[in-house]
């Protein structure tokens, strides 16, 4: 009781936090590879038509029981376009083709502000993920956003450090403040921690 109590505790603070900010730039979310964690990333300094800037994001899973999961995700952008994004929403997994592969379906609510222009969406998209060891997973996500008409996409690697801890490194596509609609790739790096290990 403990347990769910905190983990409902973590949620809602999270929830809270998210909700009160405005929101500037469109970026894929953050794809948290296990079912109940916290996965954190950085985006170093790109140089685009705006400046440089770099980005941090910051997801949230949490298991709601075989097949669901709320997903959670805040990102920031600090530098000469400064922006920050939230998404809210749910993921549901499908029956497994086989005990090493995770393909799931996802919804999320979209909040934000591009060119001082408040704009709230959809993301509607699916992913998988592929244990290949023991300690390393191969992960993709896609989402269509229904406001600004193109898809997003994520691909990355996780290698479990501990029991908690795991670090993850990939690629992903949103859209710059300045360019606009233009979807930019941009690597990232980050550390995923496993809030309730088994």
């Amino acid at each position: 009781m403990l347990r769910r109590t905190h983990a409902f505790a973590v949620v809602l603070t999270f929830t809270c936090v998210f909700l009160a900010r405005p929101a500037e730039a469109f970026r894929q979310p953050v794809t948290v590879v296990d079912r109940t964690a916290l996965t954190f990333t950085y985006i170093p300094i790109t140089n685009t038509a705006g400046g440089g800037k770099s980005e941090f994001d910051v997801g949230l899973s949490y298991a709601l029981g075989p097949t669901w999961d709320l997903l959670l995700n805040y990102s920031s952008q600090i530098g000469a376009t400064p922006g920050s994004a939230f998404r809210g929403g749910a993921r549901y997994h499908l029956p497994p083709p086989n005990p090493d592969l995770d393909v799931y379906l996802t919804a999320q609510y979209a909040n934000d502000l591009v060119a001082g222009v408040p704009t709230t969406g959809f993301l509607v998209g699916a992913g998988f993920t592929q244990q290949l060891a023991p300690t390393l997973k191969v992960y993709s996500a896609f989402a269509y956003h229904s406001q600004m008409n193109f898809g997003l996409f994520d691909f990355g690697v996780q290698y479990q450090v501990s029991r908690e801890l795991a670090v993850v490194i990939g690629i992903s596509t949103g859209s710059d403040v300045i360019i606009g609609t233009v979807p930019l790739a941009l690597d990232y790096f980050g550390l995923n921690y496993t809030l309730f290990s088994r």
